[in-house]
């Protein structure tokens, strides 16, 4: 199949919908939150247009990332998105460029930033330690003021932003909650020993000090990241076989105090699934990072999924942070900013690992090693591999890889630029002006 082909209304369109979506509802609201009716009301009007603009932001984010080219790979001076700002019957509105489009989202994120503060929300519009961790707070919008500027390389702005989301979570995910130790597998696989997700950042919030944004599970809400990743349960990461597993390439260069090493089998496991009773085998390199036995308010294995959904966390705004650092000219700062996630990442009783002792990191430029910890950190979580390569410009190639389950399919840069779907330039003629 070809995702990316404008015909594939499966793929392509679904992926178009579920970007524009968000935005047209924004509208909606913003339709009774105009400025003059804000300005002359309540304060508390100040924050739901706020959290109202951040959520048209992040649809056009959502737009370009997938439909535009990277900003600094010629994504600047070419085809951006037309521009809604009302919910009405609109004429087809015109093709902003790269740029115009990325200074509509900034307008309103520098907004709503504004709007927020001006609002009298508690805690500076924080709500770290909220249980209700799906709002829209001051951290979610100063985190995509922190994308988009990295995504645009307007480097200070991306710094000043993570700096002010940093000063506000001091905490790293320990080592016990950072997802499943591989030593436990086979009293796993025996049944002596279970992987409760509430022992598991990655699936439950609350043992999570970098969530900035998710979902709180609830009562049986399904989430595909615990279907795909998770290789003990009933979706399709795990009885249904598509085990994620790590490109044994860069399994190879996480150091060997690295505790991220430890979430990855190295050898295989029988497994028996309580949906059929069958036991099948999850091959090496699958991941443990979502790993439980026993998801979310259960007592015992069994068909359920639940589990909470973490979307923006601590350490992409480390990573970011070091990025801007090193690409503003500041590698010794940038360092300084990578050794802070390192030293968090080492194996307790272990040296801390540094730039300067990671042993794959030796020889690489300040920016080479930024972005293989984002590959490690980041693994699996919210398509980051995939945006970073475009936004670097760099083709995905698994063909040097024994294990990954996408050998031999190379994605280069021109595929990382969706085409637009039929069913919008059918539409809008603009399009193919």
């Amino acid at each position: 199949t070809q995702p990316w082909a404008a015909n594939n209304r499966g793929y392509n369109y679904t992926f178009w919908k579920c970007a524009a979506t968000p935005h047209t509802n924004a509208n909606k609201v913003l339709g009774y939150l105009d400025e003059e009716t804000v300005e002359a009301g309540l304060p508390v009007l100040k924050e739901y247009r706020a959290r109202a603009l951040a959520v048209r932001v992040f649809g056009y984010m959502l737009l370009m990332e997938r439909y535009s080219k990277a900003y600094l790979h010629g994504g600047k001076a070419e085809q951006g998105m037309p521009v809604y700002t009302e919910y009405k019957v609109n004429d087809p509105a015109p093709i902003a460029s790269g740029e115009e489009t990325y200074a509509f989202i900034k307008k309103d994120l520098n907004e709503a930033i504004s709007l927020l503060k001006q609002s009298g929300v508690a805690n500076d519009g924080y709500t770290i330690g909220d249980k209700v961790t799906n709002d829209i707070d001051m951290g979610v919008l100063q985190f995509l003021l922190a994308s988009v500027s990295v995504w645009t390389g307007d480097y200070t702005t991306c710094i000043s932003a993570c700096q002010e989301i940093l000063s506000r979570y001091p905490d790293f995910i320990p080592e016990e909650a950072y997802g499943v130790q591989k030593s436990r597998v086979k009293a796993l696989a025996e049944g002596s020993e279970e992987a409760h997700a509430e022992d598991n950042a990655f699936t439950y919030i609350e043992k999570n000090p970098e969530c900035i944004l998710g979902w709180v599970d609830g009562n049986g809400a399904h989430t595909f990241q615990y279907s795909y990743f998770n290789v003990f349960s009933e979706g399709m990461g795990g009885v249904e076989r598509n085990y994620m597993r790590m490109d044994d390439r860069l399994y190879k260069q996480i150091a060997d105090n690295d505790l991220r090493k430890q979430l990855f089998t190295t050898e295989p496991i029988e497994y028996t699934y309580p949906k059929d009773g069958k036991t099948y085998t999850i091959p090496v390199y699958s991941n443990l990072k979502w790993a439980a036995t026993i998801c979310l308010g259960q007592t015992e294995r069994n068909e359920k999924i639940n589990t909470d959904f973490v979307s923006f966390r601590k350490s992409e705004v480390v990573l970011m942070l070091a990025e801007s650092q090193a690409s503003n000219g500041q590698e010794q700062a940038a360092k300084e900013t990578l050794n802070t996630l390192l030293a968090a990442r080492t194996k307790e009783g272990a040296q801390a690992l540094t730039c300067d002792n990671y042993p794959s990191m030796q020889g690489k430029s300040v920016l080479e090693m930024i972005k293989l910890q984002w590959r490690i950190e980041m693994w699996g979580e919210n398509g980051s591999d995939y945006f970073n390569s475009k936004r670097w410009n760099t083709p995905v190639d698994r063909n040097g890889s024994s294990v990954h389950w996408s050998v031999g399919k190379d994605l280069p840069v021109e595929y990382m630029t969706y085409q637009i779907p039929e069913e919008e330039t059918n539409f809008n003629g603009y399009w193919n002006k």
